[in-house]
């Protein structure tokens, strides 16, 4: 199939139109359709079973959809030819073998070669690419430790900075603060925050916590099987779906740092 090229000047990054998904009878999406734009903190939320991950995939070129379409920096999924320009961080990145001796700087030198051709080693280039990303996430100083002998909230830095080697315009996320501690998880989305204002990176997040949606993103696409919110955070601060996903009296503020 012949690759198409990517536009990154557009405002709208990623276009998900009339999305349908089942597994096996079972329909999980229905008709899903909204855009994400260039700077986008998106959070993807909703109740557990609502499709949230399998949206991601979707996106992703990880599943195949029943109908619909989705378009990825200019380009249909299908076809893509700028991998290296999307960065990608799935569930559970941080459960590393712990007699699987790899350093901080081939976890992220792993970024640098999926997106070469052949020969796949890393050249100097390559080496300070990795760095400055290491440096990016506040872990330069841990360039030769093992990934294993690291903390959760630190690995997961190292899994940011190798989805980040390549300088993508668009970083994928899939819960990723799942298994590590409340002060690891606010440093995380700190960073995250950082990364998409001052970079001007794009970030598109599934999570359970509504308490990220408060303080770090600036728009909010809720799921359940269909989209029954897309807008701005302030939007969803006072909506119904919000109110919906939050227990008992609490409520959200909507402001964020």
């Amino acid at each position: 199939m012949m690759q198409n090229k990517c536009d990154t000047q557009n405002r709208v990054q990623v276009s998900i139109r009339n999305l349908y998904f089942f597994y096996g009878e079972q329909l999980i999406l229905e008709d899903i359709s909204f855009d994400i734009e260039r700077g986008d903190f998106l959070a993807i939320v909703g109740p557990n079973g609502s499709g949230k991950t399998t949206l991601l995939k979707i996106i992703l070129g990880l599943l195949k959809p029943a109908k619909g379409s989705v378009t990825l920096l200019g380009s249909d999924v299908t076809s893509l030819s700028c991998w290296h320009l999307i960065g990608y961080v799935p569930q559970k990145a941080t459960h590393v073998d712990p007699l699987f001796p790899i350093s901080v700087a081939e976890v992220v030198g792993l970024g640098r070669i999926a997106a070469k051709g052949f020969p796949r080693w890393l050249t100097q280039k390559d080496k300070e690419a990795v760095f400055r990303a290491l440096e990016q996430v506040g872990m330069a100083s841990f360039v030769n430790r093992k990934i294993s002998d690291l903390s959760g909230g630190q690995q997961q830095r190292v899994f940011i900075a190798r989805a980040i080697v390549n300088n993508p315009r668009i970083l994928f996320l899939d819960e990723p603060a799942t298994g590590i501690d409340s002060t690891a998880q606010e440093e995380f989305y700190d960073l995250l925050d950082r990364l998409n204002r001052e970079h001007e990176l794009t970030v598109v997040m599934v999570t359970h916590d509504i308490g990220v949606v408060n303080k770090h993103v600036n728009k909010v696409a809720c799921l359940n099987r269909r989209l029954v919110f897309h807008g701005t955070h302030e939007e969803f601060c006072s909506s119904a779906e919000a109110r919906s996903l939050i227990p008992g009296e609490h409520h959200l503020v909507a402001h964020r740092h």
